[in-house]
């Protein structure tokens, strides 16, 4: 039926669903998660729930789900050179945004520190580092001006924090 075997308790059988017409109202990693469920218990929507979450992961950073998954169901899934060509352009974009937040640290302007630990935040959360994801954002609270920064930041902290289960 698939890559990977369904266990019997787990299975849901789902006739006619339109799995592309349901999962196009999600994105980021509520359509990711989603994705990986229906993988996980739907053997007739299997192969195209892993074809899709496959081509999602792609379209981001996080190559570490990528690469678990691709060592699960094997090379047919893959695309060459993807995981090493985005962990460069990663190593590259995560140097550039601590020299940002470094450089305006030593100038002591919030509003730039602030936006700083943001953009970091926003990074490791599309690398799928959901920890480090959070640990950016709370530090913006330090840097927040007004009540709109507090409110982002509050958002933001929600979010990942939804996104990790953490309630």
């Amino acid at each position: 039926s698939g890559p990977l075997p369904i266990p019997p308790d787990r299975a849901v059988e789902a006739p006619g669903f339109d799995l592309e017409g349901y999962i196009i109202r999600y994105s980021g990693h509520t359509k990711i998660a989603r994705l990986q469920i229906i993988a996980q218990t739907c053997p007739a929507l299997q192969m195209e729930a892993y074809q899709l979450l496959m081509r999602e992961l792609r379209k981001g950073m996080n190559t570490e789900l990528y690469s678990k998954l691709l060592a699960d169901l094997g090379p047919q899934f893959d695309e060459p050179g993807w995981v090493d060509e985005t962990d460069r352009k990663a190593r590259q974009t995560q140097e550039r945004l601590e020299g940002e937040l470094n450089h305006n640290k030593s100038n002591l302007v919030k509003e730039s520190i602030r936006q700083g630990y943001n953009d970091l935040g926003e990074f490791f959360y599309a690398r799928g580092d959901l920890n480090q994801s959070m640990k950016f954002y709370v530090r913006t609270r330090d840097y927040c001006t007004s009540n709109r920064h507090m409110a982002d930041m509050c958002v933001r902290v929600i979010q990942v924090a939804v996104d990790l289960n953490n309630y």
